[in-house]
């Protein structure tokens, strides 16, 4: 057995030393002829790149938010009385100054008829009174208490006319008559709810922006506008909020939509705000990976062939990529391999033959 032994371990040094002679006699037998100028890569990770460029592009803030009317008012009673006649009817369209209801006068076109007597009354005093004082048949006391007798006269009656103009009630602005709340016969008291007129041209779009956004947008910007019931509309910013809200740290800014279409308020949207232009790059949402703090990133390949990581942020999206800033302007970014490359690892990268870029 001990003769076996010695017989096998004379077989592994021949074997061994036959291999040793062969690799000295051809050194780069085992060197890949793809890369045999390039040994040194043998040693580093080989990833798949893509250069490109940044190009501007426009981002937008989108913002939900609901459709106010430029103006709505509540009609009261300014002076009791029941309602003689209904003249507009709700949901009829209304022009500023035209009537929509009459109250009974109650007897107010009897007292403006002695109003008016005594005002008349009490202007011949007057008159007469001057000319006395004039003549030096009275003193100046008695003049002066027929001027104050006329102007409390004059008062009166214009107080009974002011009764009488409010039994008329008229609308304040052009508008649509809605939520009304009386019949005739129903008698009113100062301060009674009459009906209520809606103003929808322009409509208001209010919607709420972070403050992450609020430094990018200005007033009278140009704003397109997506409503819940299909159309679209150009409007722009008429104001923006000085304030955030306390509860959501977001600021209201509403937008004017002009609405000769007559599209009601009430319902909802979607407010397309642009931002300024900024440079980005357009690449597939796979390509995004983490570091080891948590940021959403890109891994590129600087000049040295070394791996770099930028966090970006995500500009906009669309249906087949993204739209992503924050990377070199010219990037050599790493399509395929990723997953297998840290930051700060030296790498060997190729071109793919057929790389588009068919996203956009």
């Amino acid at each position: 057995m001990k003769q076996s032994y010695i017989i096998s371990m004379s077989c592994s040094v021949l074997v061994i030393t036959w291999m040793g002679f062969g690799m000295i006699l051809n050194p780069n037998k085992i060197t890949d002829d793809n890369v045999s100028e390039k040994s040194t890569s043998i040693r580093n990770t080989l990833v798949e790149v893509q250069d490109q460029d940044a190009e501007p592009i426009i981002s937008s803030i989108t913002a939900q938010g609901h459709v106010m009317p430029n103006r709505e008012v509540t009609l009261r009673a300014e002076t009791n009385g029941r309602v003689n006649s209904i003249i507009l009817q709700e949901g009829v369209t209304v022009k500023r100054g035209e009537a929509i209801l009459n109250l009974n006068q109650n007897g107010r076109k009897e007292k403006l008829a002695k109003a008016i007597s005594k005002t008349k009354e009490e202007q011949h005093k007057y008159s007469a009174a001057k000319k006395l004082y004039q003549k030096g048949h009275i003193a100046k006391t008695s003049i002066d208490e027929a001027y104050v007798a006329l102007k409390t006269a004059e008062s009166e009656e214009k107080q009974i006319r002011l009764e009488i103009e409010k039994t008329t009630i008229v609308a304040p602005f052009d508008g649509i008559i809605d939520k009304q709340q009386i019949e005739v016969g129903d008698y009113l008291s100062v301060g009674d709810q009459i009906l209520t007129i809606v103003d929808n041209n322009p409509l208001i779009v209010s919607v709420q922006v972070s403050q992450h956004d609020i430094s990018t947008i200005y007033n009278n910007q140009k704003v397109e506008v997506k409503f819940l019931t299909g159309q679209k509309k150009s409007g722009e910013i008429s104001f923006i909020a000085p304030r955030a809200d306390q509860a959501t740290r977001t600021f209201r800014v509403e937008i004017k939509v002009q609405n000769l279409e007559g599209l009601p308020s009430g319902i909802s949207a979607i407010a397309n705000i642009p931002k300024k232009s900024v440079m980005s790059h357009f690449l597939s949402p796979a390509l995004l990976t983490l570091n080891k703090k948590g940021e959403t990133g890109i891994k590129i390949v600087n000049k040295d062939s070394i791996v770099e990581f930028y966090p970006v942020t995500i500009i906009t999206a669309r249906p087949n990529g993204i739209y992503v800033g924050g990377l070199p302007t010219s990037s050599k970014i790493i399509t395929s391999g990723q997953g297998f490359v840290s930051a700060g690892e030296k790498v060997s990268y190729v071109f793919p033959e057929k790389y588009t870029l068919a996203l956009k």
